[in-house]
């Protein structure tokens, strides 16, 4: 009579890991189309500048890690390790992961920084936002260098015959490298502050601006859940026990692609607040007039949006009392919202 299985060696985390793939998968492809609307809203037409070009990179490399985990169930993954029928194959899409994820999060920080970049016009936060991009392209490159050779020779991962391999520990590495992500992202998310307090603006404007960047603070609590399990002690059970740290790793780059989009979404909220018509932007230096020229070589400009009733236009006098003030700017030639900064003393 064949022995019967243990019933704790039997679960299954594979539709967790559908479930968990296929939500959040949804969900980043809409974070970023809401992205790319609150763009053509803003300029009338589709318009995309490098912070919407890096999301659109993280958005890949986030489906492409999402895909990597789903897939990894055909190789055993959510099951536990005596039920594998795979472990090579497993072991290879887990690398793959591993490289994935750390150009997705990295990405996802040169995004937010790029945005930042054309928002604050002060010329020393633009070399606090280079500095800190600097170091973000390094430690992206390190840790995707690390998580594809942490083992070396590679084969000796699923070859137990391979004596003379050298390993750094793998929750070593995770707890490391999460602990990096989590200091740098608090930095990111903190840095405009100051420069939105010198806004000139009303208070409560200030806090909702604020509340618009400190918003991606939510990618923070997901890398911080993640630490007690890096803590533990490792595995051989590595199919089953992986599953946590996988998942949690996917809902943080989904989380962070909300967190880089927030900010951008103001202009869909400005939408949804004209209910009584829609705005007509004032344009200076959209004028195909002689003065064109020299307006379009300005770096600033000034957008005056007023809401009105289209259905009160043929009586000829509109009075409105929502009169929007909005500064442009215009790095490398293209026009972009930007807020009222203070401009930096000399």
């Amino acid at each position: 009579m064949a022995d019967s299985p243990d019933p704790a060696l039997s679960g299954s985390r594979v539709s967790a890991i559908y479930g968990t793939v296929i939500a959040e998968l949804l969900l980043s492809v809409a974070f970023i189309a809401l992205r790319l609307q609150a763009r053509r809203l803003s300029f009338g037409y589709l318009r995309l500048d490098l912070s919407d070009w890096l999301a659109i990179l993280a958005l890949l490399c986030t489906t492409t890690f999402h895909i990597i985990v789903g897939v990894g169930t055909v190789f055993g993954l959510g099951r536990h390790a005596v039920a594998d029928t795979d472990l090579r194959g497993l072991i290879v899409f887990l690398l793959l992961a591993n490289a994935f994820h750390p150009l997705a999060v990295g990405l996802l920080k040169l995004s937010i920084l790029s945005l930042y970049r054309s928002i604050f016009p002060s010329t020393r936060f633009h070399r606090a936002v280079t500095a800190v991009a600097s170091f973000v392209v390094a430690w992206t490159l390190a840790t995707f260098i690390l998580g594809l050779t942490y083992c070396i020779p590679i084969e000796s991962l699923w070859d137990p015959a391979i004596s003379n391999a050298h390993c750094l520990p793998l929750n070593l590495i995770g707890l490391v490298t999460t602990s990096v992500h989590i200091v740098i992202e608090v930095l990111i998310f903190l840095m405009p502050i100051p420069s939105v307090l010198k806004l000139q603006t009303s208070t409560e404007k200030k806090r909702l601006i604020i509340l618009s960047f400190v918003v991606g603070g939510v990618g923070c609590i997901v890398s911080i859940a993640r630490v007690p399990i890096w803590a533990q002690a490792e595995s051989s059970d590595l199919s089953w026990d992986q599953v946590p740290s996988g998942l949690l790793a996917a809902t943080e780059l989904t989380v962070g692609l909300l967190a880089i989009s927030f900010p951008t979404y103001r202009p869909l909220f400005r939408g949804l607040g004209r209910v009584s018509g829609s705005a007509r932007p004032i344009k200076f230096g959209d004028s195909p007039s002689a003065h064109h020229d020299i307006f379009s070589r300005c770096q600033h400009r000034v957008t005056v949006s007023a809401a009105q009733d289209r259905s009160a236009l043929h009586n000829g006098i509109v009075v409105t009392d929502e009169i929007e003030l909005m500064r442009h700017s215009n790095p490398g030639g293209n026009w972009m919202d930007v807020l009222d900064e203070e401009e930096p003393r000399s």
